[in-house]
Parts: C-alpha cells; structure tokens; sequence
C-alpha cells in the first residue's frame, strides 16, 4: 500500500483518515521514516473496482505492503482480505482501521500460506492488490513470490514507477511467467511526486500476452542477438531478419540444424526469450529451405534484394 519515491522540496504535510476518523498526520519527515507514500482511499477504491468486480467469497486478497490498509479496505466484505506489513505501527493502524488480519513481516520470506489457513478460513490468495516500494529488486522479489502463491488465472495489480517496464528484456522476461496489461496513472495521485506511475495487472496464465507495450518483444529479440547480427538488424533496409538468418546459414556453411542457427546468432550475454527464436525460425521457415527434421539450407537462387 506504500512506496518508496518522497516528494522534494520543502517539507510539506498531508493528513490522512482512517474509517475510524483516527487522524494521521503524514509529514516528509514521517514519510522519510516510513520510506512511503500511502494509496489515498478513493484511489484504491477506484483501483478495486477496475480490476476485481468479478471475486467473490471464495476468494482472497493479499495486500503484500499493507501500510495503513486503504487498499484492504477497498474489499468488499464478502470477500476474504489478509495485509502484510513490515512496519509493526502500520501493521497495527491497518487492522484497526480495516478489521482485516494484518500480519508484521516481510512479504518476501513470511509464511503466508499458513497466515491465511488460520486467518482466512483457509482460502488461497487468489489475488494481489498492492502498491510496494518504488524499487525495482523489491518489486521483482514480490513478483516472484506472488508467482509462486497465486493459482492459475490469478491476478498481481499494483501501482508501479513506469520505469520498472523501461527496459525491453525485463518485460519480456516477466511476460514469460505473466500476462501483462499496462494503464497510466495520474502523477498526482501522490502529492508532488515527481516520477511517473501506472497500473499494472500482472494475470498467471497460458496466453503470456502483453498489453499496452509496443516493440517490446521486437526490441529484446534484437538485444539477444550477437553483436554481428545485431549490427546486420540495424543496418539493413530489407528483410533484416531473414538476412540475419541466411548469413548465420552461410556462417555453419550453407547447412545447419535450427538448434545450431539458435546458437549462433544469439549472444553469449542474452537471456533470451522465445520471441527471439520464434523470429529466427519464421525466417527459416519462410526463406530456406527445409532437408529434414529441424534442418536446413540455403536456397539454390537467393532473393535478388539478399544479393544486392
């Protein structure tokens, strides 16, 4: 419910009430404290709404970085809700403000699945809702565990700093695990806060299809490529991928098994995904020819614009 980006400037204050009208009063001084800025009620009220109008008793909402609970209270009551906070005083605020168990610890190591069979009924989390610090290896680390804990179809929604989906290899990597949808958000939900934000909702499915993210699969199937090959993608104007794959045919000497074009082209530094190898068998599929199970060579008359 927290995250880490502080406001600049001067200090400055905002006052915050629970559903209990208990007064918060939170100063940049607090915030430093706390390394957090707080989900406004209305905003994950919002939030909730958009995204899980379809849970239901059976259900569970795990909120992994509860602060003062605004996105627990957005659940409705029919629907089973667990928070955990690894500040003690946040923890405690959160369960009065909300009336939902809160536990104090850390989200990446703590037992949760015992947590929810002795505070939940028993229900599983099938969802995450959430808003962690702005830092990218605990943001990955929460990802992670939320992976390991939801069920197939189960969703991660969480506000984020933009830049986590700035780099193409990252997204792609964590779409192999996901399905991901992007929206902005208003950088003024915080006060003052000078980073862009979005909302991501991150769905542990089959499809592993990405929304709101154009070249993204494009531009880390070009990174995982060898320097050579990435120069070729660069520089030339017609049907670069397919002359990437008939030059790394003519590097194996006219002939080679898909497997052997796959470890020629690719860079020894790539963690590439398969967006990458789907690219480089089409263009084998489409422009060489085929001699066997998963081997190929050369065509007899190479396409005029290849030899120019």
């Amino acid at each position: 419910m927290k995250n880490t980006m502080r406001p600049k400037g001067q200090s400055a204050q905002l006052t915050l009430l629970t559903p209990q009208y208990d007064e918060i009063v939170l100063t940049d001084d607090v915030r430093k404290a706390y390394g957090s800025y707080f989900t406004p009620g209305y905003v994950a009220s919002a939030l909730y709404e958009r995204t899980f109008p379809d849970l239901g008793e059976r259900d569970c909402v795990l909120d992994p970085t509860a602060g003062l609970g605004h996105l627990l209270g957005a659940v409705p009551k029919q629907v089973g809700a667990i928070g955990v906070e690894i500040q003690p005083e946040l923890a405690a605020r959160a369960r009065q403000a909300t009336g939902r168990p809160v536990v104090t610890g850390d989200i990446r190591t703590y037992d949760i699945e015992r947590a929810c069979d002795e505070l939940c009924d028993g229900r599983r989390v099938t969802a995450c809702f959430a808003n962690p610090p702005f830092s990218i290896g605990i943001i990955e680390a929460i990802l992670e565990r939320a992976y390991h804990l939801l069920p197939q179809g189960g969703r991660f929604a969480s506000i984020l700093p933009v830049h986590f989906f700035h780099i193409a290899s990252r997204t792609v990597r964590h779409n192999r695990q996901w399905s991901i949808a992007c929206e902005l958000l208003p950088r003024d939900v915080f006060p003052r806060l000078a980073q862009s934000i979005c909302w991501a909702v991150f769905e542990r499915d089959t499809k592993r299809v990405l929304g709101g993210f154009a070249l993204y699969e494009d531009i880390a199937a070009a990174r995982a490529l060898a320097d050579r090959y990435r120069r070729t993608l660069r520089d030339v104007a017609v049907e670069p991928w397919r002359v990437v794959v008939l030059d790394a045919l003519r590097d194996l000497g006219g002939q080679a098994h898909l497997s052997d074009v796959y470890r020629v082209v690719e860079s020894k530094r790539s963690n590439a995904g398969r967006f990458y190898r789907e690219k480089v068998r089409q263009q084998l599929q489409r422009y060489a020819v085929r001699i066997g199970k998963g081997e190929y060579r050369l065509p007899d008359q190479p396409n005029a614009a290849y030899a120019a």
